[in-house]
């Protein structure tokens, strides 16, 4: 249980910050699902 616990811990303070900016546009809801971010 306390694996768990840990794991979910570490996944909810570890996937924000590590995550590239491609993944945070596709993971925003708001954006639907056929929407490609734009070029820079």
């Amino acid at each position: 249980m306390e694996l768990l616990a840990l794991l979910l811990i570490s996944h909810a303070v570890c996937d924000y910050p590590l995550q590239g900016e491609f993944l945070a546009k596709f993971k925003n809801p708001a954006a639907g699902p056929f929407t490609l971010p734009a070029r820079s």
